[in-house]
């Protein structure tokens, strides 16, 4: 039987869905489709709604039960709550851990107004938060939304304050002992050893007065404290600026030619400068208050013995020095030290004095800072 009218697509299809394998065929792709256009349709609606889930995570409020005044509050995101106050705590944390970078600057100036001389001293100190579990979750902030959930967490300013004040305690006592020889009537062995205890103290205590500074729970007594070391560095740079070095002749014995002690003399100058000390050029003691100068007279002592060497003639030069302090006219000993390794040899195949001029030469070139350091340092700030 002949159709009237030619077959179209739609008879074409319904023919082809006569046939089992088409149908299944056919459902497949529909179904893909299905699944395609409703994932298509799930992520837009996620995205467009992950804006609104942290703007209504963000709506958890902590004044009330969480003042300022009494806490530091944080809120942190994660995929669990878990994770949320591990970040929360973790920039509480950071917030409360400090790097502290201060720099003194002492800069003393004549009548004519110029600056004659500038002391500097930077101390850089990092802090680490030691008392994490302090940090408490705030239990009702805890929600999620989705995958993203959030949480806040608390720290109360006055419980890692009396953490903080104990850790201290000891050094800020030894701090307050010794602010009494941190002031310029101190004399200048007392200064230096009250420094060198209250500063060492002060290093140990800058990373929890830093945190206290922080929470803004730093005491009356701790300001105080950091008041005393401020007017004590500047204190100190004014004594290094007033500190003098008169180096005496070389007291040798048995007599020596005098070119050994020049020798010395050149080594001892050159170890002043490379730590930092200034030679006196003026005859005597200080007179008067006014000249405001802590002399100290080094005085080199030397015990040179010559004898038969395997090689020849060889001479040793050992060396000790003597310190005094002069100051208005006086001098005052303060202390004396043998330089048992510094020790200077010459030796010669055959002749005595030649082997005095090769010392001589070995001991122009001799540095001695170290020597010089080790002696002075108990008495002086290097």
């Amino acid at each position: 039987m002949k159709r009237l009218f030619p077959s179209t697509s739609l008879d074409n299809d319904l023919n082809k869905q006569q046939d089992p394998s088409f149908s299944r065929s056919f459902l497949i792709e529909r179904l893909h489709f299905v699944v395609y256009l409703l994932l298509s349709l799930l992520s837009l609606i996620g995205c467009g709604s992950e804006a609104d889930r942290r703007s209504a995570l963000k709506s958890c409020s902590t004044q009330q039960s969480h003042p300022s005044s009494d806490f530091m509050v944080e809120a942190g995101i994660g995929p669990s709550i878990e994770k949320a106050r591990e970040r929360a705590s973790a920039e509480l944390s950071r917030r409360i851990s400090a790097e502290l970078r201060s720099l003194v600057t002492v800069k003393s100036q004549q009548k004519d107004g110029s600056v004659k001389e500038e002391v500097e001293e930077e101390i850089e100190v990092s802090a680490r938060f030691k008392h994490a579990e302090l940090i408490k979750s705030i239990k009702r902030c805890e929600r999620c939304s989705g995958k993203i959930c959030q949480t806040s967490v608390a720290l109360s300013r006055d419980e890692v304050a009396d953490r903080l004040l104990k850790e201290i305690e000891a050094d800020a006592q030894i701090l307050a002992q010794s602010t009494q020889d941190l002031t310029s009537k101190a004399e200048l062995i007392s200064f230096t050893q009250a420094w060198r205890v209250a500063h060492a103290a002060y290093q140990r205590m800058t990373p929890q007065l830093n945190q206290l500074r922080v929470i803004q729970r730093t005491t009356q007594p701790l300001r105080d404290a950091i008041k005393v070391m401020g007017q004590a560095s500047k204190e100190r740079a004014k004594r290094q600026r007033r500190l003098w070095i008169d180096l005496k002749p070389l007291e040798l014995k048995p007599t020596a030619p005098e070119a050994l002690g020049e020798a010395l003399s050149h080594a001892l100058t050159t170890s002043f400068k490379k730590i930092g000390l200034k030679r006196w050029d003026q005859k005597g003691c200080p007179t008067s208050v006014d000249q405001a100068a802590d002399v100290l007279q080094l005085t080199p002592r030397g015990d040179l013995n010559c004898s038969l060497g395997l090689v020849g003639p060889q001479c040793v030069l050992s060396l000790s020095v003597h310190v005094d302090l002069c100051r208005e006219g006086e001098a005052r000993e303060l202390t004396q030290a043998e330089w048992s390794d510094a020790r200077i040899v010459g030796v010669h195949p055959r002749d005595k004095q030649e082997a005095i001029q090769l010392l001589t030469r070995s001991l122009h070139e001799l540095d001695l800072s170290s020597h010089l350091t080790r002696t002075l340092s108990p008495i002086i700030l290097l």
